[in-house]
């Protein structure tokens, strides 16, 4: 089950949490169970998720996305939104591409932060080439770029002078 919050603090509050790994392979070994036994409490997952996010536990992170694509859930967008970001402010790519690629599996629609959190990290990574390729697919989802999405990509191409 989710962790219990201490202290009262608010939901948006990450100091409120508890910090040990420990604690949180407790939680995913939780997770997985209640899976495993069909009770597929999406409340449960999406708090851990969150939680998980606010406090950029990337390992912890990947072993809820193995549980998840394992018991072949289909989270809200919310979700993957929150592991991207997570993953992103981390540098794992390969947990990006994966969270990307199960999000476009389960038919799961990009939205404009799902885009911006990419953008992003692609810029971090200076890799304009993926930059670009999600401008489009952003234009092929009806998503509309916002001021954020050009600013992400002037900043990422100005560090390097890219035109």
């Amino acid at each position: 089950h989710p962790p219990q919050r201490r202290g009262g603090g608010d939901a948006k509050d990450a100091g409120s949490l508890p910090t040990d790994p420990a604690y949180w392979r407790g939680v995913v070994v939780s997770l997985e169970q209640t899976l495993a036994e069909n009770k597929r409490e999406a409340s449960d997952l999406t708090q851990v998720v969150r939680d998980l996010s606010k406090l950029r536990m990337a390992h912890e992170m990947t072993e809820v996305l193995n549980i998840v694509m394992k018991h072949r859930l289909q989270p809200q967008r919310e979700v993957f939104n929150a592991m991207l970001t997570t993953f992103s402010r981390r540098g794992k790519i390969l947990e990006v591409h994966s969270t990307l690629n199960y999000m476009k599996a389960c038919k799961s629609e990009p939205d404009i932060y799902t885009f911006n959190t990419l953008m992003s990290f692609y810029g971090g990574q200076l890799m304009f080439d993926m930059m670009l390729d999600l401008h489009s697919q952003m234009l092929s989802f009806k998503v509309r770029p916002d001021i954020v999405t050009y600013n992400i990509m002037m900043l990422a191409m100005a560090r390097t002078g890219q035109d």
